[in-house]
């Protein structure tokens, strides 16, 4: 509970209220001994020094949690600016792969498109002569075998 009551006065508070705060303290601190010259006032001056002592303490570690809060928020903000190129990044690559898979997917189709219709006219040549397997054929199955893509530059 204190450290996150801590963190709402750090990211309240602009950090030169906390050396202000340590240099109010020291020098309350440094009047305090006045008060001691003073009759009516001289039963207050321990208070006072402890209060300036305590304003001392706490100025010079709120502004240490400040640092630190600063330092911590720029490796988030640095961070956070990898984590947005790693998406860009990210998306790119996908659009790549969509790009290729796309590219693949047409070459893929055009290729069966192709075979099947050079298959469908020697096909009717066969049922016409049907003596044995024509060369066409045998040339036409063993294009249709390979790779379509070692055609392509990829």
């Amino acid at each position: 509970m204190f450290s996150w009551l801590i963190e709402v006065f750090i990211f309240l508070l602009p950090t030169w209220v906390w050396p202000c705060m340590a240099v109010l303290g020291i020098a309350g601190y440094a009047l305090s001994g006045l008060l001691a010259t003073v009759p009516q006032l001289k039963g207050h001056g321990l208070a006072v020094k402890l209060a300036c002592a305590a304003m001392i303490f706490i100025g010079i570690f709120m502004y240490g949690g400040a640092g630190v809060a600063e330092i911590y928020q720029a490796r988030v903000q640095e961070l956070q600016n990898k984590i947005a190129v790693a998406e860009q990044a990210s998306k790119d690559a996908t659009h790549e792969v969509q790009t290729r898979v796309v590219t693949h997917t047409k070459i893929i189709r055009k290729t069966k498109t192709e075979y099947l219709n050079r298959i469908q006219v020697v096909e009717k040549q066969l049922d016409a002569e049907c003596p044995g397997l024509a060369l066409d054929v045998v040339d036409i199955l063993n294009k249709a075998a390979r790779n379509p893509f070692s055609d392509y530059n990829q």
